[in-house]
Order: structure tokens, then sequence, then C-alpha cells
């Protein structure tokens, strides 16, 4: 039996595995920041609760820094109610490329400035929920069930 065959059932936490193939939609419910406990050392991260689904994603530094570029602020309170596209990549983690969750560079229905042919003057806002993204059908499974 593998690892994770043992721990899918029970984990609260999103894993590449949940999502792997597909690029999920999902918008943020809530953010906070929570202590979690690694190979014996505790540090802080920002974990972030979807609407209508049960795990949650604890952010490292990458994940949370292209968060505050695409909403233009650093206060991830402020990121409640933002819609992203997570996708997997392979990366390099202690010394073996690993698969790792990842935000999409551009909000979901937000043009890019280089494909809009323009520089944004304020930063992008977030997704409304209630719109329908032009991209919703490209390659978004947002009824993955995790």
């Amino acid at each position: 039996m593998k690892l994770n065959d043992i721990y899918e059932s029970n984990s609260n936490w999103l894993k590449a595995d949940d999502i792997k193939g597909s690029k999920p939609i999902v918008t943020i419910e809530s953010a906070e920041v929570k202590e979690n406990t690694y190979n014996g050392e505790t540090k802080k991260q920002i974990v972030l609760k979807f609407a209508g689904k049960e795990k949650q994603l604890g952010l490292n530094f990458t994940n949370a820094a292209r968060i505050a570029e695409l909403t233009g602020t650093e206060d991830f309170d402020e990121w409640v109610g933002t819609s992203l596209k997570l996708y997997v990549e392979r990366v390099k983690f202690q010394d073996k490329m690993v698969d790792a969750i990842r935000i999409f560079p551009e909000l979901p229905g937000v043009p890019s400035p280089k494909h809009a042919g323009a520089a944004l003057a304020e930063p992008m806002r977030p997704h409304d929920p209630n719109e329908e993204a032009p991209d919703a059908t490209i390659g978004s499974d947002s009824d993955i069930p995790f």
C-alpha cells in the first residue's frame, strides 16, 4: 500500500494528486494564518478554504506571492471572494522532483495585460463568481470533489 492510499481519504489538505490532470477554478472563502509543524519545525502559513470544497490549501511563499500579485494586495483578508485557477507543476523539493499545486498566472475571466494590449491602471479585480468566466469550460474542472 502506498502512502497516498493511506492518507488520501482522511486528509483535510489539498494535494497535487487531488487535482492532477485538471485546472479547477476555485473561489477563496476564507484565508487565515495557521501554525503547522513539519519534521519537528513549527512554521506559520496562510491557509485558504475554498467555497464548496472540503480540503484546504496551505500556501507556500511562491503561491502566496502569486495571489498577492494577482489581487494587487499582500493583505490576505482582501483575497476572500477571489477566484483562482489551480494547476499541478513538477518542482524541485529537497533534491527531488515532486508534483506541486500552483496558482495560474491570470485570474479567471480577467484578461492579462499582455493579451489585452494595454497596461492596467489598477490591480486586477477579483473574479465575480456569479459571472461566467470566458475560459470556464477550457481545462476547468470546478466539479472536482476535494
